[in-house]
């Protein structure tokens, strides 16, 4: 179902229903047959997901994926989101280089309307997850909102972006108080978590994902733990641990967010790599709940002079910073958030 269509916007609502779940890491091996099943099946989904860090993996798949966990004895160890979820397709086309902090600004357009959003950035696209029971109110702020495309968007932002830059009163910040996680809320123990691995996003051939087993396979396996920067630009060794990593895909795509020591993982004829490298800046201290407006927006506003990648995993989110614009980037997210305290 097409949402708004423009020369330079186009939002698609996939069909399904998702579910969110969450495996801890302690788990991962435990539940590896049906992590590696729904990883390299041959089933086509209109969407999938899996986001796996140190804490553990979150999947976004069918509701009937979850019977798998459990004939695999694995019902007691995974959380499930209670709400349903619906998948909005976001294509930015050629004007996302021009318009960098996109997503920051849709998922601010969606607080005002205290709709909260899960995000996840892939190759081409961004895919944003909405609770089934806000998908009406979703889909009219963004009808309403991008009836002109990116044009009308950015000259929306500009207008936001000047009326930030004079003085607030109290009865403003008394009305923008939705849009984004404030101080008050972050509270004590938060902190950011800067992982150390080099990423590189990746599109990955639809017809060579069975071929891509092995390379898939290590990502499952060794996602359990803490990541070793011994050998920096080495492929990765068997008994390696990695930091992050995540796939999504859509029936125009699969993509990855990984090291890029997997890389050798794979045959080369089956990857499309961007040249750019990545690194991962995660908000951690405290889970967020479903109904939490904001975080996706301050997270992937953290620099707005380069494009920023996003993905939301269980109770938390996690932004992408060019490697040459990490520090700026945690520069302003501590201001934002009013945190001090960094983890590399």
């Amino acid at each position: 179902m097409d949402i708004v269509t423009t020369s330079n916007f186009h939002a698609t609502l996939l069909p399904g229903l998702v579910s969110v779940v969450f495996v801890p890491a302690e788990h991962i091996r435990h539940g590896s047959w049906p992590l590696l099943n729904h990883v390299c099946r041959s089933k086509q989904t209109e969407i999938f997901s899996i986001v796996s860090d140190r804490e553990g993996t979150t999947l976004f798949m069918d509701p009937s994926g979850i019977d798998m966990f459990k004939r695999a004895g694995m019902e007691d160890f995974i959380t499930v989101a209670p709400q349903s979820w619906r998948a909005i397709q976001i294509h930015l086309g050629p004007m996302v280089a021009e318009f960098p902090g996109v997503v920051s600004f849709l998922s601010k357009l969606l607080a005002d309307d205290h709709i909260s959003i899960l995000n996840m950035s892939t190759y081409d696209t961004d895919v944003i997850f909405v609770q089934e029971l806000h998908l009406e109110a979703a889909i009219s702020c963004l009808q309403s909102k991008l009836s002109r495309g990116l044009h009308g968007l950015k000259e929306a932002k500009d207008a936001e972006n000047a009326l930030s830059d004079r003085e607030i009163s109290p009865n403003d910040a008394a009305e923008s108080s939705g849009e984004t996680v404030s101080a008050s809320r972050v509270g004590d123990g938060q902190y950011l978590t800067v992982y150390p691995d080099s990423l590189v996003l990746v599109r990955l051939q639809k017809d060579a994902l069975r071929a891509s087993a092995y390379g898939l396979t290590q990502l499952v396996l060794l996602s359990t733990g803490s990541a070793s920067t011994e050998g920096d630009g080495e492929p990765l060794g068997e008994t390696e641990e990695m930091s992050f990593w995540c796939l999504c895909e859509t029936a125009e795509e699969v993509s990855l967010i990984m090291d890029e020591r997997c890389l050798p993982s794979f045959e080369k004829e089956s990857l499309i790599v961007s040249p750019d490298r990545w690194r991962a800046i995660k908000l951690s201290g405290r889970a967020y709940g479903f109904d939490e407006t904001g975080v996706v927006a301050v997270m992937s506003g953290c620099t707005t002079d380069a494009q920023v990648l996003n993905v939301s995993c269980f109770g938390s989110n996690v932004a992408f910073v060019l490697d040459d614009m990490l520090n700026d980037a945690i520069e302003t997210l501590c201001s934002s958030l009013d945190i001090s305290r960094v983890e590399r």
